[in-house]
């Protein structure tokens, strides 16, 4: 029986899907049974993405390079205006 293949793994995947985790922590898309926002866990994985900004630097295709800088940009935006 043939098998979907598996979403590819590469940097830019894994950049989007922490962004994923931090919106869903904001509650700006729809997390996981219904959660309410959890400001917290959004503030660690932002910090997880400016770590990842921080360690990269210099080692980042421009795509990449690209993708980080608006990532961080729109998620501490994002949490700027849900801390009020």
């Amino acid at each position: 029986m043939a098998q979907p293949s598996d979403p590819s793994v590469d940097f830019s995947t894994f950049l989007v899907s922490l962004a994923g985790s931090a919106l869903a922590s904001l509650g700006q898309v729809d997390g996981p049974s219904g959660a309410p926002p959890d400001l917290a866990l959004a503030r660690h994985t932002i910090a997880l993405v400016d770590l990842l900004a921080a360690k990269t630097k210099g080692n980042l295709d421009p795509d990449e390079e690209a993708l980080l800088k608006t990532i961080q940009r729109e998620l501490n935006e994002k949490f700027a205006a849900a801390k009020g």
